[in-house]
């Protein structure tokens, strides 16, 4: 693993702790499979991409998707990718802190709460859309 890794790995693991904790509040991207954190200094993006070259017919893929971690600088180009792949743990690490920025960017919780208190109120008022 290189010191870019290693350092790439800690922020990780970092960002993981700090959105479980509700204490950074991610994004939604124009892609359904990124999210993104804003900081002053920059960018960083968590995504979920269909592995590559894993795939054929009598040998198919564990895992098919893989998560990549992309921290980019205060003119969007990219200062640093980590993918995990040289540590161990390094993709469940991703799949993780992608779940956490996903449930912090969409919030489907507070969705499915909306919906049921206005389900209920339709079926009590019996008014139909």
């Amino acid at each position: 693993m290189t010191p870019k890794e290693s350092q790439l790995g800690k922020l990780a693991r970092k960002l993981l702790t700090f959105t479980r904790n509700d204490r950074l509040k991610w994004e939604e991207t124009a892609d359904e499979q990124t999210f993104c954190l804003v900081v002053d200094s920059g960018m960083i993006q968590i995504q979920e991409r269909p592995q590559e070259g894993l795939f054929t017919p009598s040998q198919p893929a564990q895992h098919p998707v893989e998560y990549v971690l992309t921290v980019l600088n205060e003119n969007n180009i990219t200062a640093g990718t980590f993918t995990g792949a040289h540590t161990e743990g390094g993709q469940r690490l991703l799949h993780e802190l992608y779940d956490a920025a996903r449930e912090s960017a969409l919030r489907p919780d507070r969705v499915i709460d909306r919906i049921d208190s206005e389900i209920t109120r339709l079926a009590e008022t019996g008014h139909r859309r």
